[in-house]
């Protein structure tokens, strides 16, 4: 089994895209008899090499392995050529990503090349007004990972690092309030998300309007 020299991963397009030296001889690549050429003065001849060696290991084929920050392998897959993607779904964060050279039958595998790649939360940080009643207001917030949203209202701060519900409560009926959205991302840099106003109902009854029997 020949070494790997190189070996590059990058996730692009919602992609994992991998890229391997082509193995060499090529041919022990492919279904067929591996062959390799010869130049012997001005001639080229084409020859079985190392035998029908499919026959005892089978082809050769170029394997990728997906690591979590936990050590555990969470996807392998092999590929029939020298470049492709990785048909896996990856959440945003860290992983280790290594490739190399493998016999279809056997236990033989080349040298393996690691490379770390981060995929980020691309989820956008928004909040939606769920409900409001006459002394509370709650608010559904989506918060992209590592980051944080971060709710004021009259100086009552509240701060989500995930998704979930942010609820002010102890407000006083028919009073208007307006509450405003911050997103600190992983860099530390604050962005506004913006501001919402509403008003809470009233605890007031609505006058009964008399009614006049009939004559």
């Amino acid at each position: 089994m020949n070494n790997l020299s190189s070996f590059t991963a990058q996730f692009a397009d919602n992609k994992l895209q991998v890229t391997f030296t082509e193995y060499d001889p090529k041919s022990m690549t492919e279904d067929a008899t591996p062959t390799k050429s010869y130049k012997v003065g001005g001639t080229t001849y084409t020859l079985p090499y190392l035998g029908n060696i499919n026959q005892i290991y089978g082809k050769v084929v170029y394997k990728v392995d997906i690591i979590d920050t936990s050590g555990n392998v969470i996807h392998t897959q092999t590929l029939n050529s020298a470049t492709g993607a990785i048909d896996y779904t990856l959440s945003p964060g860290t992983y280790t990503v290594t490739g190399y050279y493998a016999f279809t039958s056997g236990d033989g595998t080349s040298n393996k090349i690691s490379q770390t790649i981060t995929v980020e939360d691309t989820t956008p940080a928004s909040y939606t007004r769920a409900s409001v009643n006459e002394t509370s207001a709650t608010y559904q917030v989506t918060v992209p990972a590592k980051t944080t949203v971060t709710a004021s209202l009259n100086g009552a701060t509240q701060s989500l690092q995930q998704s979930g519900t942010i609820t002010f409560s102890q407000l006083t009926a028919g009073t208007s309030y307006t509450v405003t959205f911050t997103h600190t991302l992983a860099n530390g840099e604050t962005v506004t998300l913006g501001s919402d106003t509403f008003t809470t109902t009233s605890t007031e009854t609505p006058p009964v309007t008399p009614t006049t029997p009939a004559q």
